[in-house]
């Protein structure tokens, strides 16, 4: 699903959501950009049922302001969830989004993986939440969140969250914030490439595992 915002569009709201009945796969993909900067506010809202599988990948790329919560209740048992997401930050974009899988059935698994590119003066906060609710045994929750920061004046931070309230689980986490390495740049450069075709390089490089998350590639 792709969500092209062109015009003289000042803000946006999208809201996609929905239920997933016993033993359904739901693959999704969600693009959204605008050619100016706006406000955009984005909500997501899924249900599972007994071994039911969404696998969501997300690409919001609006400028401007937004504001992001995405989540995902594992209702039933077996159900298992996937949250992918990729942002790159220019200019003054200031973007906030908060991801949570929530475990209520027994035999659960859940991944969130975030990423983002930072540039100019650019601020992204990722948070991810992983519940395990009381009577959820047997429930997997793993989270994964990383910004680079690619330009001085850009600052990034996550927030990863983990509630559990049940013993026979397994869960979680880890969170990065920081530039490109400045070795990794120094032995490209060595080798004859450019600068800034080096740091593109190690930028590809940091993203690219959650392309292949969202193309289906799980190698």
């Amino acid at each position: 699903m792709t969500l092209d915002l062109a015009g003289d569009v000042p803000q946006s709201n999208c809201l996609i959501g929905g239920t997933l009945a016993d033993e359904s796969n739901l693959t999704l993909i969600t693009d959204t950009q605008s050619n100016q900067a706006i406000r955009s506010l984005l909500l997501g809202d899924f249900v599972s049922a007994r071994d039911a599988n969404i696998d969501w990948s997300l690409w919001p790329q609006t400028k401007g302001q937004l504001l992001g919560d995405l989540n995902v209740t594992l209702a039933g048992t077996g159900s298992r969830a996937t949250l992918n997401l990729a942002r790159y930050g220019y200019q003054d974009d200031w973007v906030g989004i908060r991801g949570q899988i929530k475990h209520l059935g027994q035999h659960t698994f859940s991944r969130i993986n975030m990423r983002g590119v930072l540039y100019e003066n650019s601020r992204v906060n990722f948070t991810s939440i992983g519940q395990i609710d009381h009577g959820a045994s047997d429930a997997d929750a793993d989270q994964e969140s990383r910004l680079m920061t690619v330009e001085p004046h850009a600052k990034g931070s996550v927030n990863p969250v983990l509630v559990i309230d049940e013993n026979d689980v397994r869960a979680g986490h880890a969170a990065s914030v920081g530039q490109y390495d400045e070795d990794e740049l120094y032995y490209l450069q060595s080798r004859g490439l450019p600068m800034a075709t080096a740091k593109q390089i190690l930028i590809d490089n940091f993203m690219e595992p959650i392309w292949r998350l969202r193309n289906g590639e799980v190698g």
